[in-house]
């Protein structure tokens, strides 16, 4: 399963300075002058087109990673100049942010920034003569710049070569498909988390033709997401009728909703911050994930809570057009024992394995509460349970991805090990030396330890051959890439290792090839993969004879606060060729940033800003003026900027 977790601020636009700003609203508000505003259309569509070959390759070798690219001449997009924008290999070039986000969508999204999606799908570049490569042709000040894919699909066989061009001096550029055989890709473009848009494919089943030339312009027509809101924060307009103390609201879903894999087309909402997709239960005591009492449940922030006040309940909205719509369920609510109010929502996806928690108003900081989700079986995610301060606040967001296992094609690579670690024994752990520091949960790591059961232990070392269901107490960060009683000393067996790619973008794999010692006729074939510069982790099951019925997967933290687990000795769980996405734990919210103003110091000027808000004045850079992430805006915000300012910590 993957999280990511943002600060949402209250404008989304916010970067493109405010010029860009008030440009891009003028254009949301007016769409009748659409000539006149900063979109991107299509202006035109041709064939005959030739891919013009990259020469300079961006070491890009991966499985969902992204490079840092600078321009040899200002690149416009949706009316701004760009020095630089990072390309991905799941066929991305993004202004804001670096995403390298597999799973597409139809647009607009809102879990990727400002972007031109040449070809967005779950794509690798890490099979030889795979890669993204540049070139310049041309003088100044007519150079073009051309970002050219060379990739493979990671979930069926197809490959793709496809190209961006950009024109200097031009608002104009292009996307060249040399050959492409994917059927399920987005192609469009996107500024911001989706105010403007326009999108010419989604998941589409046809590919381009070869030498097909898209023309995207400023000057074309555009698609536009709407109004942007005062807030980001999801508001439900529709009274679920939830106004109680520890009760049940069951709903009619408004279109299929898709958990785990598996589709409901009801729930039921608790007043205590959940929604259960099975048999209900109203219980206000939270525990730790997984919980027998639920079944198959999203818990955005179960705790003892009330929705029976003035203005409280569960209030809910419907967006967007089939087959891309969405559902929110928002919470007006408050404290059992404190009183203190707490607003936070769910957004749910059609078509999609995916929710979304935003907060708003959170002044206890999910202390004592439970977040995450679990399928009602063995799987479940757990983001935090009754933490003594979460990293969420008021503008969090917080982003679930719930197929976390993806099925294989039988003709993808394998991923191997070239470097023998001399692990050949029965229960034991080898010590390696990493290669380049791993991140897991927060914490950087140098060296780990490898144990012939399947897991990679990064603060314990612990050779134990029983598993059980996770948390494992005796274990601290640990990934369960296939924990069973196994073994490594028999002929062909082996932990092997071995580096991609190229600085910063290293990947390392660690490769078990092992026999179960119950029965050593059986086999498992399986990889951890650990990134550079990136916290995340990937298992590879390749070829596991007992398909998962006796083994532990998934990865935990070191307080095992953090858990997500795949599979605990389930028949069946895992077939043959698949990837599980143990990706890290959501990152803390960013550093603060105290360039309120945008003029690129952080000075006296941007506390004359603030005090101007906080006072109720004009916000035209759109910064969230809760500077102390207190949920209060007042002097205390302005008192904490000063600091800063003055060189001290952020808040």
């Amino acid at each position: 399963m993957r999280h990511v977790i943002y600060v949402v601020r209250p404008l989304v636009l916010r970067g493109l300075g405010v010029l860009g700003v008030l440009a891009a609203l003028l254009c949301v508000a007016a769409p009748a002058a659409a000539q006149e505003c900063t979109g991107m259309g299509v202006a035109g569509v041709y064939t005959g087109a030739a891919i013009v070959p990259g020469t300079d390759d961006l070491s890009l070798s991966c499985d969902d990673c992204s490079a840092l690219v600078v321009f040899p001449f200002p690149v416009r997009f949706y009316g701004q100049d760009y020095t630089q924008a990072y390309v991905t290999s799941n066929g991305a070039v993004q202004f804001a942010e670096a995403t390298p986000w597999y799973d597409n969508h139809c647009l607009p999204d809102s879990t990727i920034n400002t972007s031109i999606l040449a070809l967005w799908d779950d794509q690798t570049t890490f099979t030889p003569g795979d890669g993204v490569f540049t070139s310049i042709t041309g003088d100044a000040p007519d150079r073009v710049f051309n970002i050219e894919w060379r990739t493979h699909h990671l979930t069926a066989a197809g490959t793709a070569n496809y190209e961006v061009r950009f024109f200097e001096g031009s608002r104009n550029f292009e996307i060249i498909y040399g050959h492409s055989d994917y059927t399920t890709y987005t192609v469009g473009v996107q500024l911001g988390r989706g105010d403007l848009y326009r999108y010419v494919r989604c998941n589409s089943a046809a590919p381009f033709a070869a030498g097909t030339r898209f023309v995207w312009s400023e000057a074309a027509d555009f698609s536009y997401g709407g109004t942007p809101p005062a807030r980001p924060f999801p508001v439900g307009t529709i009274d679920t009728g939830n106004h109680c103390d520890d009760c049940l609201t069951p709903v009619t879903l408004p279109f299929p909703v898709t958990l785990y894999g598996q589709t409901f087309s009801s729930a039921n909402l608790s007043s205590n911050g959940n929604i259960q997709f099975g048999a209900g239960t109203a219980a206000f005591t939270n525990v730790c994930l997984p919980s027998p009492a639920f079944g198959p449940t999203l818990f955005p922030h179960w705790d003892d809570l009330l929705t029976n006040g003035p203005g409280e309940g569960i209030f809910t909205s419907t967006g967007g057009n089939e087959p891309s719509r969405f559902v929110t369920y928002e919470w007006r609510a408050k404290y059992f024992g404190s009183g203190s109010p707490l607003h936070f929502a769910v957004r749910l996806f059609e078509n999609l394995d995916y929710a979304e928690f935003y907060y708003d108003t959170l002044p206890e900081r999910a202390a004592g509460a439970t977040i995450g989700s679990q399928a009602g079986d063995e799987r479940y995610s757990q983001l935090w349970c009754n933490p003594a301060d979460a990293p969420l606040s008021p503008g969090s967001l917080v982003t679930h991805s719930l197929g976390n296992i993806r099925v294989l094609s039988p003709n993808a690579t394998a991923v191997s090990g070239t470097v023998d670690i001399g692990n050949h024994c029965d229960d034991c752990v080898t010590n390696i030396t990493l290669p380049f520091p791993v991140t897991l949960f927060g914490t950087s790591y140098n060296s780990a330890n490898v144990s012939s059961n399947g897991n990679i232990q990064f603060e314990t070392s612990i050779a134990s051959f029983s598993n059980i269901c996770l948390p494992v107490p005796t274990m601290g960060p640990t990934i369960f890439a296939h924990w069973d009683d196994l073994r490594t000393d028999l002929p062909g067996n082996s932990i092997t290792t071995a580096v991609f790619g190229t600085v910063p973008n290293r990947v390392l794999a660690v490769n078990w090839q092992a026999s179960y010692f119950s029965n050593p006729a059986l086999h498992a074939n399986f990889t951890a993969v650990l990134y550079e510069d990136l916290p995340r982790c990937d298992v590879y099951l390749y070829d596991v004879s007992n398909g998962g019925a006796s083994a532990t997967i998934g990865v935990q933290n070191a307080d095992r606060s953090i858990i997500r687990q795949y599979s605990c000795n389930s028949t069946g769980r895992v077939p043959a060729w698949v990837q599980f996405l143990c990706l890290d734990a959501p990152a803390s919210p960013p550093a603060c940033d105290p360039d309120l103003n945008q003029d690129g110091n952080p000075d006296q000027g941007d506390i004359d800003y603030l005090i101007n808000v906080v006072a109720g004045g004009d916000n035209p850079t759109g910064i969230d003026p809760d500077f102390n992430r207190d949920g209060n805006i007042d002097q205390g915000d302005v008192d904490s900027l000063i600091n800063v300012v003055a060189g001290g910590d952020c808040p």
